[in-house]
Order: C-alpha cells, then sequence, then structure tokens
C-alpha cells in the first residue's frame, strides 16, 4: 500500500475528516515533516473539497520507500500551462462541515460569484465554514492561496458570537438569527447599508461573521454576491483609499453610538412616561372605586398630571438635548468610550491617577489607580469597576509604618469590591443629574471623586496598596 504527502494538508484537516496518517522527516523532493495517509483516502478529501483534483498535482517519489509526495503544479511555475481565463484559479470547500446541507443551485451561485473574484484577485480560493468556531488562516499559506470563512472570527478576538443579527442586509430579509461574531477590529469592516459589520477582511482570509449558510436559501446567495463585491472594493484600494474608507466606517460606528446612547435616553423617558400615564388611570379607577379615599387620590391624580405635563412638554426637545448631551460627555478629558446597555449607561475612563502624600506623609506622589466602568443606573445607583489595576489585598506583607484599614476595598480606596462608594455629599445630588440628564457633568464629577483619596480615614489609607509612579502617562 501506497502513502501520500499532500502539500498545505495540515493534520487537523486529516484528524477531523478522522483520516488516519503518520508523520515523517523527509530530505526530499524537500526537506522538513510531513502527514502521510494511505492514498486510498484522496477521492474522501476530494469529495470535502481539501484537495484540488489529482491530475492538479505532481507525483514525486521521497526518501523513504512506498512514500510519495503530491505537490500542486500551479506552485511551480516553470511547468505551468497556458489556461484559458476562466480556469486560471481554482476555487473549492473544505473542512469538516457537511456543504451539503446548502441546496445545489445556492452552493453552485457561491461556487461562480467565488470564482469571479478569483481572477480579479489574482488568488486561488478555499471556501472554509468552521460553523461558529474561531479560525486562522494557515500562515505557512502560498501567497497565491486566498481563505474565506463563513460564520467565524480570527482567533486572536476573545469577543463571542453574541452579536444580534440584523433582519436585513443590503435590503435583504435574513432568516438565521443566530449569534453573529463582533468584529475584531483588526481587519478592515465590510457595513451593511444597516450598519452592521458582516465581515472583515485580512491580507489571506475573508471573514464572515453570520450564518449565511444555515437557512437562508432565499437571499443566501445575493448577500455572499454583496459581501464578495464589497471586498473587491476593499482589496483594489490602495493605502491612501483605505484609510478614507476607515475613517468613514469610523463616523459610522461613532453616529451608531450616538444614536444608541439618545435611543437609550428616549426609551427610559418613554417608559417613564407610560409609568405615569398607567398611575394616572389607576388613581382614576380608585377614585371611583373607593371614594372614602377622594380627596387623597384627587391629590395624588393631580400631582401626576403636572409632571406627566412637564414630561411631556420636555419629550419634543429631548432628542436635540440628548445629543448635546452624548457630545459634552465624549469630550471630557478622561472619557474613553460611552456604551449604553439595558438598564444603564456604561462610561469607559482613561488611566486614573491619584495625587496624595507616601506613606511618611511628608512627600508627594502620584498613585496609579487604573482604568474604570462607571455604571450609571437611572434609579440613581451607582458602581465602580477596576478593569487593570485593582488594589493589591491584604494577606500580603504590609507597608512599612501602614496603620490603616488592611480590609482594604479592590477597585479603589473609597469603593468596595461590589463597585459600591462612599460617595458622600455627592449621593444626595446624583437623582437629579439624572433625572435632568445631566450626565455631563455627573461624569465629572464621578471622575473627580474617582481622582481623590482621603488618607486621613482607614478606607482612604488603602491607596497605600496602589503603585507609585514617577509621573501620569
Amino acid at each position: 500500500m501506497d502513502w501520500v504527502a499532500v502539500e498545505n494538508i495540515e493534520k487537523d484537516v486529516l484528524t477531523e475528516l478522522k483520516v488516519p496518517f503518520i508523520c515523517s522527516v523527509i530530505e526530499k523532493p524537500r526537506e522538513g515533516k510531513v502527514c502521510f495517509f494511505a492514498e486510498s483516502y484522496l477521492p474522501l478529501l476530494l469529495e470535502k473539497g481539501c484537495i484540488l483534483p489529482e491530475d492538479s498535482y505532481i507525483r514525486e517519489e521521497t526518501d523513504l520507500s512506498h512514500k510519495y509526495m503530491l505537490r500542486c503544479k500551479i506552485s511551480v511555475p516553470a511547468q505551468r500551462e497556458e489556461k484559458k481565463e476562466e480556469d486560471e484559479y481554482k476555487v473549492l470547500f473544505y473542512d469538516s462541515v457537511n456543504i451539503n446541507t446548502i441546496p445545489s443551485e445556492i452552493k453552485a451561485r457561491f461556487l461562480g460569484y467565488t470564482k469571479s473574484i478569483a481572477s480579479i484577485i489574482g488568488k486561488n480560493i478555499k471556501i472554509g465554514i468552521p460553523h461558529k468556531s474561531k479560525k486562522n488562516a494557515p500562515k505557512s499559506s502560498p501567497t497565491n492561496l486566498f481563505y474565506i470563512f463563513i460564520w467565524s472570527q480570527i482567533e486572536e478576538n476573545d469577543i463571542p458570537a453574541t452579536v444580534v443579527t440584523p433582519r436585513t442586509m443590503w435590503g435583504y430579509t435574513t432568516s438565521c438569527m443566530d449569534p453573529s461574531f463582533s468584529p475584531s477590529d483588526k481587519g478592515i469592516p465590510i457595513i451593511t447599508t444597516e450598519n452592521y459589520c458582516v465581515a472583515e477582511v485580512f491580507e489571506n482570509a475573508l471573514y464572515i461573521h453570520y450564518d449565511i449558510c444555515h437557512k437562508d436559501v432565499c437571499t443566501a446567495d445575493m448577500i455572499y454576491k454583496k459581501i464578495l463585491e464589497e471586498f473587491v472594493n476593499i482589496y483594489k484600494m490602495d493605502s491612501s483609499s483605505k484609510e478614507k474608507y476607515l475613517k468613514e466606517v469610523e463616523i459610522i460606528k461613532r453616529n451608531k453610538t450616538m444614536l444608541d446612547f439618545v435611543n437609550f435616553i428616549g426609551e427610559k423617558n418613554k417608559e417613564r412616561i407610560a409609568f405615569y400615564e398607567k398611575l394616572l388611570q389607576e388613581a382614576a379607577r380608585i377614585i371611583e372605586d373607593h371614594q372614602r379615599e377622594i380627596v387623597c387620590q384627587l391629590g395624588k391624580r393631580g400631582d401626576t398630571e403636572v409632571t406627566l405635563s412637564a414630561l411631556k412638554s420636555r419629550l419634543s426637545s429631548f432628542s436635540e438635548n440628548s445629543k448635546d448631551e452624548y457630545e459634552k460627555t465624549a469630550k471630557i478629558n478622561k472619557v474613553a468610550e460611552i456604551q449604553c446597555k439595558s438598564d444603564h449607561i456604561e462610561i469607559f475612563t482613561k488611566d486614573i491617577y491619584i495625587d496624595e502624600k507616601d506613606i511618611s506623609g511628608k512627600n508627594n506622589v502620584i498613585y496609579y489607580i487604573g482604568k474604570f466602568v462607571i455604571s450609571i443606573y437611572l434609579d440613581g445607583r451607582i458602581r465602580f469597576f477596576n478593569k487593570t489595576n485593582q488594589g493589591m489585598g491584604p494577606g500580603l506583607t504590609l507597608p512599612k509604618g501602614f496603620n490603616g484599614n488592611i480590609s482594604y476595598n479592590r477597585h479603589h480606596p473609597h469603593v468596595n469590591a461590589d463597585g459600591i462608594a462612599c460617595l458622600g455629599n455627592l449621593s444626595s445630588v446624583i437623582p437629579k443629574y439624572i433625572a435632568n440628564c445631566n450626565i455631563s457633568v455627573l461624569v465629572t464629577l464621578l471622575i473627580k471623586f474617582l481622582e481623590t483619596a482621603y488618607v486621613e480615614d482607614g478606607a482612604g489609607a488603602g491607596i497605600y496598596w496602589w503603585p507609585v509612579v514617577d509621573k501620569k502617562e
């Protein structure tokens, strides 16, 4: 029985297909370790799209008995023959996912669209379907080989597939709503007209972030074709055009974030209006059902009507005011990013430092506290979470001369392990700022709080658990 090794076939592919193999070191036709498998498995690898037809390879003897090397003809320029333009570059499916789940006519169009761009970019293309798995294009791949990964993301990115897939892409309805991957921000994004990052372009690979092959039997090929069209546009860009394109993408991202911010504030205020409207109706019902409480309920109704009227009168201008408030908050020196969650706003800070006395109480030093996420809830709750440089903690050797509280706070000298802070007089004004949507003023005060420590009390003395730095970065 003869054993063969095929160029660019990695052992993980053989393992996935349950093809038995052995790794051996050869000296010819090239030096190195290769994976040999029984020649009888070649039809299986061809069926799964892992290799080209056998006539695309040169069969070469190795220095091992009954073991041969199959080397792709297209990688040997001297033996390359003149071919028709449509046959110049190869496109094939590979990986262990059953591609037969895609209707044959859809599969044929996928291959046709891909082959049309293969000649444009001047490379052979392999289409892989990791199916919600992260994937890296092999670093040892030939320069004339390009990969397309469907429902995937680069392995270097640790963000899972949790993005809600939009209902439409370029106006085409998507029927598969399985969660998609978010962009890694390491490649060049492909953005739909719905401002959704559907894919990312790298030097040797295209990563499509959603499950285009699963259910989209009616529109999958049209969306796939559009993705490839956008990919070609990006691929053909010079460095100046790519820079301009990335700036445009950043503007789109910022506008979406601002829209999310405005919508968040608007929706929460609509909820408040709905709450007071319901309360008003309940007051009217109680007046009818409980005559003995009529005076009390009438007073309650009057107060509610005033609040409702005030909220409604402000609603028309609220959108524009929210935009201004977002811009003010984003321009605060220590603010790095703003995100809106389902029930609160998250403010991501830059590095926070505190200027204070050292343990001796004589010298002013700079303590590096870290980067924070400030969570602002509309019910008045504030939470602080140190994301980069939490305090060292008890159980370690106490600093010489330190007589403070050793039950330190992990996030900040005045913030406990649950993110709850001792805000002092600031606590009384927080609800007012939130109710009036004065987020920028509130954030300024909260960052000022993080830049302060009162070393005279036991909690503030916990600042000695943080490192001293020469200067602020």
